[in-house]
C-alpha cells in the first residue's frame, strides 16, 4: 500500500527580468513566501488544490513587483 503524497506547492512570480540581483529581491521573495503561506492555509483548512492555487494567485496579482497574472 503506498503511503499518501505530501503536497508540494510552488510558486513563480512572473517571467521577463534580467539575471542578477537587484534590490528588490528581498520583497519580491517575501510576496513569493506570502503566496505559498496563503496556498498552504487553504490546503490546510481543508480546501483543495483550485482553492490554495488560486489564494497564491490572489497574493501574486496584488504585488506590483510581480507581473504574474496580467496579461
Amino acid at each position: 500500500m503506498r503511503a499518501a503524497a505530501e503536497p508540494v506547492i510552488l510558486v513563480h512570480g512572473g517571467a521577463g527580468r534580467a539575471f542578477g540581483r537587484r534590490k528588490d529581491d528581498p520583497p519580491r521573495r517575501e510576496a513569493l513566501r506570502e503566496a505559498l503561506l496563503a496556498a498552504s492555509s487553504a490546503l490546510s483548512s481543508g480546501g483543495g488544490p483550485i482553492a490554495a492555487a488560486a489564494r497564491a494567485v490572489e497574493v501574486l496579482e496584488d504585488v506590483p513587483l510581480l507581473n504574474a497574472g496580467r496579461g
